[in-house]
């Protein structure tokens, strides 16, 4: 019986993916953990990659995208053709950008929901790697933490910067915290302590992130900051990231 006839029992699905993981599954199998732009976040059995004369391990690769061909199996869907679109290798060969990328998947990963498609995401998600395989001279970190913050924004934790999450007015300049734990600034007439729960922040901090919620990731990427609000920004990201994420 034909590899072709025993597919055509089962259904069939098409996906456009990027490979976020792949580890040991069996003696001679993988499980493939993806984010699609048609099913959201999946993990597919790869059948018999860990074989050298495997044809298909190399198209399974993390940072990887991918279209694919998925079967429904009973116990667990299974891949059953993989063809590589693009490997992103300047990400790859470069240990930096291997390092930024795997840290940022692994946040991505954690709080993204199994099967839940976002077209949007995808997209976005596309693009940071996309940036990052063609950056040569910006901050790698600062780059991940925008997607990071555009990707939350998009999930449903955009917090509030342009009112007081304590009494609701519009912020001014001077003197505003980022309150963690409330999910956005506050005025400076609350009279936040600085802690691990609430960062001092200034006025070009605040319009940067601004920015970079409001605007897609290449836009976000070209406004010019000095090297201190980058520090600022990218810290108060990482704070709220691991906030939502802890």
């Amino acid at each position: 019986m034909s590899i072709c006839y025993l597919l055509s029992m089962n259904e069939t699905y098409n996906l456009k993916a990027i490979i976020l993981k792949r580890e040991p599954f069996r003696e001679h199998d993988a499980r493939i953990t993806l984010y699609s732009r048609e099913r959201g976040k999946l993990s597919l059995i790869a059948r018999g990659t860990k074989k050298t004369r495997s044809k298909m391990a190399g198209h399974l690769e993390p940072i990887t995208l991918a279209n694919i061909m998925a079967v429904r199996g009973k116990a667990f869907d299974y891949v059953g053709g993989a063809a590589s679109e693009k490997c992103f290798q300047g990400v790859k060969g470069d240990l930096e950008k291997t390092g930024v990328a795997g840290e940022a998947i692994r946040k991505f990963s954690s709080l993204i929901k199994e099967e839940e498609k976002d077209e949007n995401i995808f997209g976005l998600f596309l693009d940071f790697i996309n940036i990052l395989e063609e950056e040569k001279n910006k901050d790698f970190k600062l780059i991940s933490g925008y997607f990071m913050f555009k990707f939350l924004c998009l999930s449903g934790y955009r917090p509030e910067l342009k009112i007081c999450v304590d009494c609701g007015r519009k912020i001014e300049p001077g003197g505003n915290f980022f309150a963690l734990r409330k999910g956005g600034l506050v005025c400076k007439t609350h009279n936040c302590r600085p802690d691990l729960h609430n960062h001092k922040v200034s006025d070009d901090s605040i319009k940067m992130l601004r920015w970079v919620s409001e605007s897609d990731l290449s836009n976000a990427l070209k406004v010019k900051t000095d090297l201190k609000i980058d520090g600022e920004v990218n810290n108060l990201i990482c704070s709220f990231t691991n906030m939502i994420n802890s």
